[in-house]
């Protein structure tokens, strides 16, 4: 009988133990060189100085390319938000056209754990749509269903479709300003085109991006 019970109580640590190894952390990143920069801040200076000579031209396009360097800036300049939800870190990573986020969190608010998504990106009417192709909490498969359920508790202005698993996060900028071509490689590329019709749209451009008319 004591045998047996010493068995079981071992048994139980290593499944214990297996656990806490299957959900801890699978990548960790430093991220001692990352930059709070917003995208507005990323695009304002390309297409500030562009903006006096449309008023003769009424129609531009931009092309503009995001680095896994670039992504995870963006994400850092937002990562308070994300704290507030008991996010501790989000870091994104990009293979063969594939956008993976690693968010490090805490299961029952004591055991570090991560999630993994693996991600499609695309753009439709100026909103980010972020399809889930795979979920893992550490190195455990999860039903995306899941993640998406506890994401509605967790991220603030979004739609989430649970059916297709699909999170769609509005991108907010000024009418005249429509991001189009989005395309992800080795990193995120896309196409932003202004059509100006009057100078209220020049205005708004310029207040928005809060910069100055330089040419």
């Amino acid at each position: 009988m004591k045998k047996k019970f010493i068995f079981t109580i071992v048994l139980i640590i290593v499944l214990f133990a297996a656990i806490i190894y299957c959900i801890r952390p699978v990548e960790k990143f430093n991220d001692t060189s990352t930059e709070q920069v917003s995208l507005k801040e990323i695009m304002k200076e390309k297409m500030l100085d562009s903006i006096t000579g449309m008023l003769n031209n009424s129609s531009k396009e931009f092309q503009f390319e995001l680095s896994e360097k670039d992504m995870n800036n963006i994400i850092y300049m937002n990562m308070d938000k994300l704290k507030s939800k008991k996010i501790d870190s989000v870091h994104c990573t990009i293979h063969n056209g594939e956008v993976y986020f690693y968010a490090d969190t805490k299961l029952f608010s004591l055991f570090p754990a991560q999630l993994i998504l693996k991600t499609d990106l695309t753009v439709t009417d100026n909103a980010l749509q972020v399809k889930i192709n795979k979920a893992y909490i550490g190195r455990i498969p999860v039903i995306k269903s899941l993640i998406t359920d506890n994401l509605k508790n967790k991220i603030d202005k979004v739609n989430i479709d649970e059916e297709t698993s699909v999170i769609s996060i509005p991108i907010t900028m000024p009418e005249a300003v429509t991001i189009e071509d989005f395309q992800t490689t080795d990193r995120i590329n896309f196409k932003v085109a202004i059509s100006i019709k009057s100078l209220s749209d020049v205005i708004e451009i310029v207040e928005y991006f809060g910069g100055k008319l330089m040419k």
